[in-house]
């Protein structure tokens, strides 16, 4: 690989692709085509003139991670009717964490959905690589769409979580987070495990737990394209977990710390 092709392209968007991706998404929403032609034909207007910037997978340069925010937004606008509770909650910037319920791949580009342009340039959901990187496909689909980093389950040692615990600290990252470990087959909320106390505990960066209702029935396990339907995300207030130890007892307490309040946020969003 060329060393071109692997620095970030921050060269400023062309004018034509802006507007291209404007008028695209106001075009196929006037005639009423379905949520499904929006979202792919936002994917493409993203991907036009990405670059390589991680490896060989593409990444978006900040100008087109702005356009692909706004069409994210656009599409839980028209498709899902996203209701968000509680966005003040959100830290202006990173580092900090969202951790939520999962039971859709609709999770986390709705979690994405709530953070602003700037915040998405350092937002990175933290995916399952044997499910999100086993091909060219689905790791193009992986970075550009949800900017994802590769957790590999069944072979992730220290080094990898270190790294992790690293990137969010120096970096002021913004970490997406299942802390289920996978998506309910059920709609049900499971157990939260403990790999997300190895990145925060004994550190000051933020928890915000957030509860989801909705992205389930619009995009279950089952199902390969999502169909409308309202999704609705409370966000709760943050926690930090900076005198918690940095051990096996102390990423239990954090993982049943998290885990309360997202139950709690998860019957209100269904309430709601």
């Amino acid at each position: 690989m060329s060393q071109s092709a692997q620095v970030l392209d921050r060269r400023p968007i062309a004018t034509r692709d802006r507007k291209w991706a404007r008028v695209t998404a106001s075009w196929l929403a006037s005639r009423r085509v379905s949520p499904n032609a929006i979202s792919l034909a936002g994917m493409f207007a993203c991907y036009r003139g990405g670059n390589r910037a991680c490896g060989d997978v593409d990444r978006l340069s900040p100008n087109r991670m702005a356009d692909r925010s706004a069409l994210l937004r656009i599409y839980f606008a028209i498709a899902h009717r996203l209701t968000i509770t509680g966005r003040e909650n959100l830290p202006a910037h990173g580092p900090f964490v969202l951790a939520a319920n999962h039971g859709s791949h609709l999770d986390a580009l709705t979690l994405g959905a709530t953070l602003t342009p700037h915040q998405s340039e350092s937002a990175f959901p933290i995916a399952a690589g044997d499910v999100f990187f086993q091909t060219n496909v689905t790791s193009t689909f992986s970075a550009i769409m949800l900017n994802a980093l590769p957790m590999w389950r069944k072979d992730c040692g220290p080094r990898a979580l270190s790294n992790l615990r690293r990137k969010l600290q120096e970096e002021k990252s913004i970490f997406i987070i299942f802390p289920q470990g996978a998506r309910s087959r059920d709609g049900s909320m499971m157990p939260f495990k403990h790999g997300l106390g190895t990145l925060v505990a004994e550190t000051n960066v933020p928890v915000v737990p957030c509860g989801l209702a909705g992205a389930f029935e619009a995009l279950p396990p089952d199902r390969k394209l999502p169909r409308p339907g309202a999704i609705k995300l409370v966000i709760g207030g943050a926690l930090e977990f900076a005198s918690t130890a940095n051990n096996r007892t102390g990423w239990s307490q954090v993982a049943a710390s998290v885990e309360s309040p997202v139950r709690a946020l998860v019957a209100q969003s269904r309430a709601a």
